[in-house]
């Protein structure tokens, strides 16, 4: 097989990955939110301005493209309780086309797509803390019983 015929099969099944991912239907039922607690699942869209209940809790159970509805929005502001795992593959997250014109010199540097979730302390050269950073991702253990308003 030649490189081109390489390149064009590998292209191929990136453009059937999207279609796949156009076809999976958006949010959840009751927009995401376990009822009848204020919880809500891998749903981080904004709510209808009617909508009667306010999340005071957001998970993240897994990071497929059909659980991080929202994440990527600069305007999502709210702590999100994850896995390590998930936590790492969110911040090293970057879409297929933005990576490959990374590797093939159209970029300077890497883009993220979630990494406005997690900023660091902004420093002087005195070594002084000009604002602090934000860390918006918080992980828990699996497995383990976590009393959640000491993690938040």
């Amino acid at each position: 097989m030649s490189t081109s015929e390489e390149r064009l099969l590998k292209y191929a099944s990136i453009s059937c990955l999207r279609t796949l991912t156009l076809i999976m239907p958006p949010g959840a039922p009751y927009h995401g939110f376990i009822l009848p607690y204020s919880i809500r699942v891998d749903e981080f869209t904004c709510l209808p301005s009617d909508y009667p209940v306010a999340p005071k809790l957001h998970l993240l159970t897994h990071t497929h493209s059909d659980h991080v509805h929202g994440l990527s929005s600069k305007s999502f502001g709210h702590i999100v309780v994850c896995s390590q795992d998930a936590k790492q593959m969110i911040l090293r997250h970057e879409v297929f086309d933005e990576r490959t014109m990374f590797e093939h010199g159209e970029r300077a540097e890497k883009r993220r797509t979630f990494k406005h979730l997690k900023v660091a302390p902004l420093k002087r050269i005195d070594g002084t803390v000009e604002h602090g950073g934000r860390d918006l991702l918080v992980r828990t253990l699996l497995y383990i019983r976590t009393q959640l308003n000491q993690v938040l």
